[in-house]
């Protein structure tokens, strides 16, 4: 891991602890649940910033379609 990835990842931790303080919503397990998954770090700093700051965010949150880890647990669910 590159020290640019190491700081991300601390960057990354440090809004999820601030998110932590306040209620759990939709938007927040959003984001977390995409985490390490279909967004790519950059954008989940972004949205974190976002979140804490008070910024509406569902806007930004899109959809990737492909075959991700999150993807072929909800096809199992389905499955059951």
């Amino acid at each position: 891991m590159s020290i640019d990835e190491v700081l991300l990842s601390k960057k990354i931790e440090e809004q999820i602890y601030i998110a932590k303080e306040k209620p759990t919503t939709i938007e927040l397990l959003s984001i977390l649940g995409s985490y390490g998954d279909t967004l790519d770090d950059e954008e989940i700093l972004d949205l974190l910033k976002d979140y804490n700051t008070g910024r509406p965010i569902m806007q930004h949150i899109i959809a990737k379609v492909g075959d991700t880890p999150a993807i072929r647990r909800s096809r199992m669910e389905i499955i059951k």
